[in-house]
């Protein structure tokens, strides 16, 4: 059997990527509104993995708005799909919202990609912090200004079987 060393590494990126995203703790104590972000609006930190039949996922994002307007959001993304097809990307949040039913919508920019080449385009993703257990949306991926700001992700959800997230109070305060 001979290796091939560019799938290794591939596969090493997404491993690492998520290993990262899903082994990054607050500290002890840290409540969603004082640790990193200070007072938020809208935050959202941590990351879920899933593993079911329809395959194994990762989402991880650390983002906050703490403007009048979504579109004030910053922060990161990450996000890989099944290990054997080496795809994982990183993005820059740009917005972030939370609807009435506690839906989290994210959506940016991937600045990194590995497996294949996503640099450049936008993205969408869902996060439901409310729901036992909780559970992620498919990523949505399309040229740049194809993707409104925080319209969320796919209409499939993936649920979290690893990890989880915090998030702001429904009410921002």
């Amino acid at each position: 059997m001979e290796l091939n060393w560019s799938r290794v590494g591939r596969c090493g990126a997404v491993v690492g990527m998520l290993g990262v995203v899903l082994a990054g703790a607050s500290p002890a104590g840290a409540t969603p509104d004082d640790w990193w972000f200070g007072k938020s609006r809208v935050m959202i930190r941590g990351a879920g993995a899933s593993e079911s039949p329809s395959g194994n996922h990762g989402l991880g994002v650390y983002a906050r708005n703490n403007g009048d307007h979504p579109e004030d959001a910053w922060g990161q993304f990450r996000f890989g799909e099944n290990a054997d097809s080496d795809h994982g990307d990183a993005g820059e949040v740009h917005c972030l919202t939370r609807d009435g039913a506690g839906l989290m919508q994210v959506s940016g920019r991937i600045f990194g990609s590995g497996g294949r080449n996503d640099a450049g385009q936008d993205f969408a993703a869902t996060i439901d912090t409310e729901s036992k257990p909780q559970r992620f949306s498919g990523v949505r991926l399309g040229a740049p200004g194809t993707i409104a700001p925080c319209s969320g992700g796919t209409a499939d959800f993936h649920p979290v079987t690893r990890g989880g997230y915090e998030s702001s109070p429904r009410d921002g305060k």
